[in-house]
């Protein structure tokens, strides 16, 4: 694969300390900080207009424009989450500043997935697809959702992030913009692939992102995909009981034909008569007076930092790419 280099740092709303540990987006619209063992702040990026003098930059200034909109997005949906609250998606806190917000603090289920029971990784998949079907009820699409997306807290419970800038259901799925609803369709079949990649990996421990990355040759690649959207690539047996649901996402069967929700409930059952941990075996969820404490300890941290006098707002920005002659 080509490395995109980066020939121009960011600049973030806040002078950021050097030492803080860095859990880079790369060539993204934020960079992923880790503030201590309970909170990750999320850093708006933005790149100075005034040292993007080359045609090439022009990515770069589009980046940083996407960034407002992304960040729009991400307060709509957890404006939704707070009158909607679903155990299985991560909580963030709202630092009240522009380009700067805060979460709480997950361990990548890679890390851990190895050590758990069969019955603890049926649980998660069965929390996953609950997600999935919670963001369908917001009207969210998940189409971005990979393995690097699955966290566990710290009562040993799966939740998603990276969800809050998927695209959004249409209004009218049955009328309305041709172009709009193609899009929608498309987007709508890709949640369902990353479903079911992710609903794979937690029950097999295969990343199927990982194995498309690791091939090398382009007849090899198009070899791989004729075989998952025929149905006919070979699961591991701790998926089996499951199958039916991975290859019709993987054929792009499902999208249209069943929802999010109805695979949750069909998941649950399935994994519950194999064997799965149940809710009276793991510690109290998370409370709300947990989660107030961070997110007083986010506002406290956010309120002691120095501003970078650099930082621009959205309409700032615009009218210096305008100068420049980027048209918006």
């Amino acid at each position: 694969m080509c490395e995109i280099k980066m020939f121009h740092e960011p600049i973030f709303r806040i002078k950021v300390d050097p030492d803080l540990p860095c859990d880079w987006e790369h060539f993204g619209r934020a960079s992923i900080f880790l503030l201590d063992d309970d909170i990750v702040l999320k850093l708006q990026n933005q790149y100075p207009v005034a040292q993007l003098n080359l045609p090439s930059d022009d990515m770069l200034l589009l980046v940083s424009l996407g960034a407002f909109s992304a960040g729009d997005l991400e307060k709509e949906t957890f404006a939704r989450l707070k009158n909607s609250p679903c155990p299985n998606l991560v909580v963030e806190f709202d630092s009240g500043r522009e380009g700067l917000r805060f979460s709480e603090r997950l361990t990548p289920v890679t890390a851990v997935w190895a050590a758990a029971t069969k019955n603890r990784r049926r649980r998660w998949a069965v929390e996953m697809t609950s997600a999935f079907a919670h963001l369908e009820s917001l009207g969210l699409v998940p189409s971005g959702i990979s393995v690097r997306d699955l966290g566990i807290d710290r009562t040993g419970r799966l939740k998603l992030i990276g969800f809050a800038t998927s695209p959004r259901q249409p209004s009218n799925t049955t009328e309305g913009d041709e172009e709009e609803l193609g899009a929608y369709l498309r987007h709508l079949d890709r949640a369902h692939q990353r479903l079911a990649c992710c609903l794979y990996y937690l029950l097999s421990g295969i990343d199927m992102n990982n194995k498309v990355t690791a091939i090398t040759s382009a007849e090899e690649l198009r070899t791989f995909r004729e075989t998952a959207r025929q149905g006919e690539y070979p699961l591991e047996p701790e998926a089996s009981g499951v199958a039916e649901i991975i290859q019709a996402a993987w054929m792009k069967q499902s999208g249209t034909t069943t929802t999010f929700s109805q695979i949750s409930k069909v998941v649950r059952g399935v994994l519950d008569g194999l064997g799965m941990e149940q809710e009276s075996e793991l510690p109290p969820v998370l409370t709300q007076a947990y989660y107030q404490s961070l997110d007083a300890r986010c506002r406290e941290w956010a309120d002691a930092q120095v501003l970078d006098p650099d930082w621009m707002g959205r309409d700032e920005y615009e009218m210096e790419c305008e100068k420049v002659g980027y048209s918006i």
